[in-house]
Parts: structure tokens; C-alpha cells; sequence
């Protein structure tokens, strides 16, 4: 099934930067006259309620789903890993201080955080990539932690500080390379939720705005018109319940692959 996932997201991937060549119309090009048009031979996955090709806007949407997607996944990444290797790695105050901080923002659910965040930023694609970043932060930032307190009692550790190893040595080129197996899993789940909770949020007019062609604000904007055309909010709808398949996919075989005691209870079974 990782296979699967990984060719899907390949082809989603090649038809996004292929774009232009891929569709035959342009995304945001309307004809009124063709409002809320079943699938045809001309417009493969019918028109919207502004006459607009659904085929177009799917595959242009590709773009700003897979980039808010995974622009806002690295950003938590990159800020939740320096956090917790930071106060995994010194403790004392500076542990306490981070872990606190931490602890507030996880008492915020996810999605109201972002919401909140959205409405204090204003909607767009740069506030939702923000947004997203402050969301995935404490999770990352305490699953790193957590790493960094049980790797650094570890004796490779000792022996690189008893052979001179600064505290930037022994956080980058000892600590940081061994504590990335659970982050790249978590890190691809992230991306997955965060193309969920970016057409959740565009759903609601507080993301992506029209005429933007991203899934959730297509699946926003036909929504009252699913009885007359249901083909303008399935196949962006289709689209985004694909992709995060294929990530979850992929995310499974990779907690399975980087496990070690995944990989005992194999070889022993």
C-alpha cells in the first residue's frame, strides 16, 4: 500500500508542475452559459457555478494543497525540532520554560488554535501555512524532547563529550540525526492533516480565497449546488481524500520500517 501511495502522490506531484500541460482550460476562465454542466468529453469533470472547467481547477489545485501541505508540515518540523532539541538537550530552566510554553498551546485544540490564528491573521495563504506551523510546533517540539532525554544518558554520547565534542556538536551531529526516525513519521502524517485542515479552513472562507483553485475552497463555493451538480465539489472532494490515503500510507510503512521493535517482533515472529 506504501507503494501505492507513493506512485499516486508521484502522479499528483508530475500533474501539478505539469499543469498548464495537463489541462486543457484555464482554471479561472468562466462561461456562464456552461454553468453546472454534467461531466463531457470537452470538460472531463464538468463546470462550476461560474461556467468554470472542474478538471482545470482539480489539477491546478494540486499546487496549493501539496504546497500549503507540506510548507506547513516543514515549518513545524523545522521550529519543533530546535525547540526540542534545545530543552531536551540542556534541561534545567530552559526545559521548564520551553515545556510550559508548550503545554498552553496544547490546551488549545487544533483546529480552534488555527481558526483562531486564521481570524487574528486574516485568511490567505501565507497566514494558513503560519498557522498551520504554530499548530504542528508543540507536538513535534515534545515528541523531540522526549527523543533527546533518552538518547543523551546513551553512552556514544559520553564518549563524544569525553573526546572534546562541544554542546553544538553533540546536538547536530549526534544527537539531531539519531532522533529523526519518529519525526519523519510524525512529519509525514503532518502533511496529510495539514491539507485536511487547509481545505477545512478554506471550506470555512478563512483560507485559501476564490478565485484560488484550491480543493477545500472549490468544495466551499460549489457546496449549494451539490444537488444540481455534484460533480464540482466530488472530484476536488475525491482528490483530497486520495492524497491523504496516500500519505497515511505512507506514514504507516514508515513507522513500520524505522520501529525497532517492529523490526525485533518480525524477525522473532
Amino acid at each position: 500500500m506504501a507503494t501505492v501511495g507513493i506512485a499516486f502522490l508521484f502522479v499528483v506531484a508530475l500533474i501539478a508542475i505539469l499543469a498548464p500541460l495537463v489541462a486543457q482550460h484555464d482554471p479561472n476562465e468562466q462561461d456562464l452559459l456552461a454553468r453546472l454542466k454534467p461531466p463531457t468529453a470537452q470538460h472531463w469533470f464538468g463546470t462550476d457555478e461560474l461556467g468554470r472547467d472542474v478538471f482545470a481547477r482539480t489539477v491546478y489545485g494540486a499546487r496549493y494543497s501539496l504546497f500549503i501541505g507540506i510548507a506547513g508540515s516543514m515549518g513545524g518540523l523545522l521550529v519543533g525540532v530546535s525547540i526540542g532539541l534545545l530543552s531536551g538537550f540542556f534541561g534545567g530552566w530552559v526545559d521548564h520554560l520551553t515545556m510550559r510554553l508548550i503545554d498552553i498551546m496544547l490546551s488549545f485544540p487544533g483546529v480552534l488554535m488555527a481558526i483562531l490564528i486564521v481570524s487574528v491573521l486574516g485568511p490567505g495563504l501565507i497566514n494558513i501555512i503560519v498557522a498551520l506551523t504554530i499548530w504542528f510546533t508543540p507536538t513535534i517540539a515534545r515528541i523531540m524532547r522526549g527523543t533527546v532525554l533518552v538518547l543523551k544518558q546513551q553512552d556514544f554520547v559520553e564518549a563524544a563529550r569525553s573526546c572534546g565534542a562541544g554542546n553544538l556538536r553533540l546536538m547536530l551531529r549526534h544527537l539531531l540525526p539519531n532522533a529523526l526516525s519518529p519525526i519523519i513519521v510524525y512529519g509525514t502524517l503532518s502533511v496529510a492533516t495539514a491539507i485536511l485542515v487547509a481545505a477545512g479552513l478554506s471550506f470555512l472562507g478563512l483560507g485559501v480565497q476564490p478565485p484560488t483553485p484550491e480543493w477545500g475552497a472549490m468544495i466551499g463555493a460549489s457546496r449549494q449546488y451539490i444537488r444540481e451538480a455534484p460533480n464540482s465539489t466530488f472530484f476536488p472532494g475525491l482528490a483530497i481524500f486520495l492524497t491523504v490515503l496516500s500519505l497515511n500510507f505512507i506514514g504507516d510503512a514508515l513507522r513500520d520500517a524505522l520501529d525497532p521493535r517492529l523490526n525485533v517482533w518480525t524477525a522473532s515472529s
